[in-house]
């Protein structure tokens, strides 16, 4: 009955517990002692229950946390890490005597001096460390004082190394490897001429001092520790000596499940806590692990998955008073899943409190400030002083949420797509005091770094007034401005030379890394945490997010230049070490919880491996629980796609009719584009030219073969109208004439490409543009020659407009339909008068027969001889004349010996001379397709040739291509 009665008996929470027994213990006198617990978030939630266990107004004892102890212990100063680095690289440059930058020592420079906070911590004698022990054989009469394990390890490092056949690897190792010590005493000694430290330094100075029995400890002192697990050897040495004074008591949170289990991970550093300083405390209940718990694993599709089914999650758990919502916690193993969570969280949760580090660069605040940055890299100036800066870079910073809502940059970006602005100038935005603040240029990096400092601040002041941003968001702003502002205090006022470049690659470095602590009240509403924070907090219901194989425990430790041999040898935290940590973090957190959801990605891509954390495997094997597993997946539905069928109901045709009407205000007209795309693929074309679908504009950076063809027949036009009789004596003048034939190709630039009225010049053009211009330049000569062959050339027209309208037999009746080209160019050589198309596509001249330029589905179908066909057909519909030559000008073909313009008749083995002799069957087949356009009873369908979909803008829709 006991052992029944215990499987549902409501789970004390540890820190409850322990405030009850020390008003038990030391009831007179417990204001005394000083509290100290692994984090802050642990110091408030134990006074909220010493207060309930007191039950009336007490004398609070004080409390504090480790890192807090070992600060008062030292009188030492932490320093940031920006000062720490900065100092390090000053030290690291001397003794390397190297003139590597500061941006590029700040990875090493990090690294580097997260080694020295470990080798501090655990007390290594940094001089046997960074010793140089190519000969093996010292190592054991060296480290006489080492297990056997440890030299075992340090010897296994050192035996890879052949001082005759080093690998550059090795030696460039060595070479620093041998600067590290006096890099590491010089370092320390820096910092304490400036009264400034790092974590481990304080640490070790508190370790030192107990050991030379220096601490400053009066009798009066005593001190009780809360909660913790693994210990750093200077916690140790402050934790022995304290107990040996008898100064302090020791109070653990473990479960008799995994202590009693030698092997079990989780108990690895408690079970010699419990040897080194026992606990007073002998009669807390320790087997609540196997208590009856409702544990389910969920498997999610994503990491966003997982953020959505939180959610849902909160909704189930019943969390009717403040009280309850207070024991319930999200805990996050990933901390970028932090915003997702928040978003996800219902509405009937008004108060929420976050107790984390989350990473600036997964945020807008980091984006923003990197597109800056980015504007500040890409930016310029040109002959005459002006500023100019890239699109992509402008379109970056104005669709940022941050500057969402003025209206000018709206205006600003749809001048960038409409004018095809590959750069724009600072004047572009002057209509706007904070952009014109915004986009500016700078050469200097003192000017540089306090205007990104006031854009911050504006932006701050900005995002403030609106009154809707989240205070997460403008805690981040914040978070960000301060850093880059002690970027500026440091290394600027430091640093003598430094350039804009190297500046912008360092504060992208720093800012990147930063994390920012949130710390909220603990005591009221829905608990979101980390991992880290969950340590000696008791929930009743818990939520934790990404347990994956890589995330919970991490795949591996923080880089490090200390290999991992030495880093055993010398008992310093290895990525076993941390497993057994973060085994114990979750192991704890299921002690007393009645309700649990283990959730992880099933997303390869996204969490890593996409496989369960091997905790979640431990539950599901291990016999003393009782798992539920459930799946939540996405709902795939391989759903075929629907052929989309457009019937030509009254709407449809209403639109169709109106390319009948020449005399209305805006006629419609088909084109040979426009019967193209009706033949390759009748929806394509209603998409298009009935329901009006445009395509996204966007800035055309690279020239296509679109607009390389617009360039080409702009320029040609312009050269071949200043005369009307083409000679070879003329066509050698412009041939020869570069700066004719460069200012005309410009002009075409500055029309089609740059979308401007204001003149430009050769400077304006970049990158691949400029060979395009070459490309361009050449081809026009080319043309110019071959032309020769045929002069004298009378021009009748160039880039001839004809809107014309062909008479077709349909539906019983007979209708009028418009057509509309614009023929490149209409000429009169010997031979005759000729229908001249420049085509920069493939050279294909040939077809089989006209049926053939009409028919579906057939990817070898020319389109370009039905076009000029089509011209043809115009021209004579415009004129009656029909005795004309159809010109293909192939552009790439223009540099073969061989070139020809006419179009070839495979099936009668001929070149076409005489439009005359096809014009029936041509116009036959027009009218065929025509009757099938304005046939109501045929509906507009896809086509069967998936390939032809590949590049088609309508593909999304018709979920092809």
């Amino acid at each position: 009955m006991d052992s029944c009665f215990k499987r549902f008996i409501k789970m004390k929470p540890f820190l409850l517990e322990t405030a009850e027994f020390l008003l038990e213990r030391h009831k007179e006198n417990l204001s005394q002692f000083t509290m100290v617990f692994p984090n802050r978030r642990a110091v408030l939630f134990f006074q909220k229950y010493l207060a309930q266990a007191a039950n009336t107004a007490i004398w609070s004892p004080a409390c504090t946390t480790i890192n807090e102890l070992m600060y008062k212990f030292s009188g030492l100063q932490q320093a940031d890490d920006i000062t720490l680095i900065f100092e390090l690289y000053q030290v690291y440059k001397k003794e390397k005597k190297t003139e590597e930058t500061f941006d590029e020592f700040y990875y090493w420079g990090e690294m580097l001096l997260n080694d020295f906070d470990d080798m501090d911590k655990y007390l290594v004698d940094a001089a046997s460390l960074f010793r140089n022990l190519l000969a093996v054989k010292e190592i054991e009469k060296e480290f006489q004082y080492l297990l056997p394990e440890q030299i075992e390890a340090i010897q296994s490092f050192w035996s890879s190394f052949d001082p005759d056949k080093n690998s550059k690897f090795q030696q460039d190792f060595i070479s620093v490897w041998s600067i590290l010590y006096n890099v590491y005493r010089n370092f320390n000694e820096k910092l304490k001429e400036n009264a400034i430290a790092y974590e481990g330094m304080i640490y070790r100075n508190v370790a030192e001092s107990c050991i030379s029995k220096t601490i400053s400890l009066a009798e009066s002192d005593k001190y009780i520790f809360i909660g913790f697990n693994a210990l750093t050897k200077c916690e140790t040495v402050l934790f022995e000596h304290l107990k040996k004074t008898k100064h302090a008591e020791f109070y653990w949170d473990y479960d008799d499940f995994y202590i009693s289990n030698s092997y079990h991970q989780a108990g690895f550093f408690m079970r010699k806590n419990l040897v080194n300083f026992p606990s007073p405390a002998q009669n807390f209940n320790r087997n609540n692990l196997t208590n009856k718990k409702n544990i389910r694993i969920i498997a999610a599709p994503s990491g966003m998955g997982q953020a959505k089914l939180v959610g849902k999650l909160l909704q189930q758990i019943q969390n009717n008073s403040e009280e309850d919502r207070m024991k319930t916690a999200i805990v996050l193993s990933d901390e970028t899943l932090l915003l997702p969570v928040l978003y996800s969280i219902p509405d009937t949760y008004s108060d929420v409190n976050i107790t984390m580090g989350y990473p600036v660069k997964v945020t807008a605040a980091y984006s923003f400030i990197e597109h800056l940055l980015n504007l500040q890299r890409n930016s310029k100036k040109n002959k005459k002083e002006e500023i100019y800066f890239y699109h992509k870079d402008v379109l970056k910073i104005l669709n940022h949420q941050y500057i969402s809502g003025i209206k000018e940059a709206q205006n600003i970006i749809d001048a960038i797509v409409e004018k095809n602005k590959i750069s724009l100038s600072r004047d572009d935005f002057k209509n706007n005091e904070f952009l014109f603040k915004l986009f500016n240029h700078f050469e200097d990096s003192t000017a540089m770094i306090s205007w990104l400092l006031d854009v911050l601040q504006t932006v701050y002041i900005r995002r403030n007034k609106t009154g809707k941003e989240p205070s997460i968001e403008q805690e981040l702003i914040y978070k960000v401005y301060s850093s880059v502002l002690r970027i500026k205090d440091v290394v600027i006022s430091k640093q003598t030379v430094v350039g804009v470049k190297i500046l912008i690659k360092l504060i992208l470095q720093i800012v990147k890394n930063i994390r920012i602590p949130f710390e909220g009240e603990p005591l009221r509403g829905l608990q979101v945490m980390g991992i880290l924070e969950t340590r000696a907090l008791d929930f009743d219901s818990v939520i934790l997010l990404s347990l994956n194989e890589g995330i919970l425990p991490k795949s591996s430790s923080s880089p490090s230049f200390i290999p991992y041999n030495l880093r055993k040898g010398f008992e310093l935290p290895t990525v076993e070490h941390l497993d057994s940590i973060y085994a114990y973090y979750f192991y704890r957190l299921l002690q007393r919880v009645d309700t649990i959801d283990l959730l992880y990605s099933t997303n390869p891509d996204d969490d890593k491996s996409g496989e369960m954390s091997r905790f979640l495997l431990q539950l599901k094997f291990d016999a003393n629980f009782k798992v539920n597993e459930d799946v939540v997946a996405h709902s795939v539905s391989m759903a075929h796609s629907k052929e989309i069928v457009i019937p030509k109901d009254a709407h449809v045709l209403n639109i169709l009719n109106s390319y009948t009407d020449i005399e209305s205000e805006k006629p419609r007209y088909f084109s040979a584009s426009a019967l193209n795309s009706y033949i390759e693929c009748s929806l394509k074309f209603y998409f298009s030219y009935i329901a009006g679908l445009k395509e996204q504009e966007s800035v055309s950076e690279d020239i296509d073969a679109a607009l390389f063809g617009s360039l080409l027949h702009e320029t040609a036009e312009h050269l071949y109208n200043k005369q009307k009789l083409i000679s070879i004596k003329y066509l050698d003048e412009i041939r020869n004439n570069s700066v004719l034939i460069d200012q005309t190709i410009l002009d075409a630039f500055q029309k089609y490409f740059f979308k401007t009225e204001k003149e430009i010049t050769i400077d304006d053009i970049e990158g691949k543009s400029i060979l395009t211009f070459e490309m361009l330049k050449k081809y026009i000569r080319q043309l110019l020659e071959k032309d020769k062959k045929y002069s004298p050339i009378t021009i009748i027209g160039l880039e001839k407009k004809i809107n014309t309208q062909f008479p077709v037999l349909c539906n019983g009746g007979k209708k009028n339909i418009n057509l509309y080209g614009i023929i490149d160019r209409i000429d009169q050589i010997a031979e005759g008068l000729r229908i001249v198309d420049y085509k920069t596509s493939f050279p294909d001249a040939g077809f089989t027969n006209i049926e053939a330029l009409f028919e579906r589905n057939n990817p070898k179908r020319n389109k370009a001889a039905f076009q000029t066909f089509y011209y043809s057909l115009l021209y004579k519909l415009d004129t009656g004349n029909n005795k004309t030559i159809p010109a293909l000008y192939f552009i790439r073909d223009l540099f073969n010996e061989d070139f020809d313009f006419h179009l070839h008749d495979k099936n009668n083995k001929t070149f076409v001379t005489d439009f005359t002799k096809y014009e029936d069957e041509f116009t036959t087949n027009l009218n065929v397709l025509f009757e099938e356009i304005y046939n109501k009873d045929i509906s507009f369908s896809q086509t069967d040739d998936a390939a032809s979909c590949t590049y088609c803008p309508y593909a999304e829709i018709c979920h092809r291509g």
